[in-house]
């Protein structure tokens, strides 16, 4: 699986181009108006702009016919799968740090701290890792060309929840607040609910992917 590994990041560093993430980072500026906005926007930017890097990823393996090239390779569809899956956990670090080191130079001009700085990193690797777990299946089963439409639909769903839950009166912000879990309980509740993603989607994938 290394050598998987290292396909996806010399493909990632061909890709990889700083006027695009240039690009991303603009929208976030218009948050310096009002620093609460700044990090939210960036965190929620930078998760699904190393996130897509997978989906890039997966659509240059069809255009060269990989699947058919790895019937050469001594690879199980395990191995297959799972090279993907650690690739877009090393994604979701990337915009955890591509957010930290943001965070740290603003903090120069507008007062973050370093906890807060370090939540909105962490919300970014979150981001980046469940779009990458919805992603894939969905590109083994459909092609990588079908799921540009999920990008648009996962990117705007924030959004939409947000304007349905305003129009309808919905404060889940105090619902959330009215849930009484101690830290212990949160955390397992957590890890649970992202074990039982994670399985479904390797599941999903494993099942999806068929060696011609």
């Amino acid at each position: 699986m290394k050598g998987l590994m290292v396909k996806d990041f010399l493909q990632l560093k061909k890709e990889f181009n700083f006027f695009y993430l240039i690009l991303m980072i603009l929208p976030t500026l218009s948050g310096l108006a009002n620093p609460t906005f700044f990090l939210p926007i960036f965190s929620i930017l930078m998760g699904l702009y190393w996130g897509t890097f997978v989906l890039t990823g997966l659509g240059k393996d069809e255009s060269c016919n990989w699947i058919v090239t790895t019937l050469s390779f001594p690879l199980t569809i395990k191995q297959l799968v799972l090279a993907k899956y650690l690739f877009a956990l090393a994604l979701s670090v990337c915009s955890m740090l591509s957010v930290f080191v943001v965070g740290v130079a603003a903090s120069s001009f507008i007062q973050f701290n370093i906890k807060y700085i370090s939540l909105y990193a962490l919300i970014a690797g979150i981001f980046s890792i469940c779009f990458c777990l919805l992603v894939i299946p969905i590109a083994y089963r459909f092609g990588a060309n079908s799921c540009r439409y999920f990008v648009f639909a996962f990117a705007g769903l924030p959004g939409v929840v947000a304007m349905i839950a305003n129009y309808f009166g919905i404060d889940y912000l105090s619902y959330a607040t009215k849930i009484n879990l101690s830290k212990f309980e949160f955390w397992s509740l957590v890890i649970l609910i992202a074990s039982v993603i994670i399985f479904i989607s390797i599941y999903l994938s494993f099942k999806s992917y068929r060696k011609p």
